[in-house]
């Protein structure tokens, strides 16, 4: 599978998307994370995972990550990623 990383514009899109969905608080977890997009479906990586995933070439990755977006255009997330944005301390900007 081939996963291509978003464009900056675009992983400022969609994190503005999902700070809407789930307050503000929640953008510190986007810090240190790229979004790779393969169709419409987005994974999240760290920074770190990306550079390994590059470093690996010919390694069959199915999912380099927290799978993301179940649909990018809509920002939709899943329900992994919508679990993990619900445990974020708005205030805090850390799991609780």
């Amino acid at each position: 599978m081939t996963f291509e990383p978003v464009s900056d514009a675009e992983a400022r899109r969609l994190v503005n998307a999902l700070a809407q969905q789930f307050g503000e608080g929640m953008r510190g977890f986007f810090e240190g994370k790229v979004f790779f997009a393969r169709g419409n479906h987005a994974w999240l990586a760290t920074r770190e995972c990306m550079e390994l995933i590059r470093s690996c070439r010919g390694v069959n990755v199915q999912q380099p990550g927290l799978l993301a977006l179940v649909d990018v255009k809509a920002c939709t997330p899943s329900r992994e990623l919508a679990g993990l944005l619900q445990a974020v301390s708005p205030g805090l900007g850390r799991f609780v």
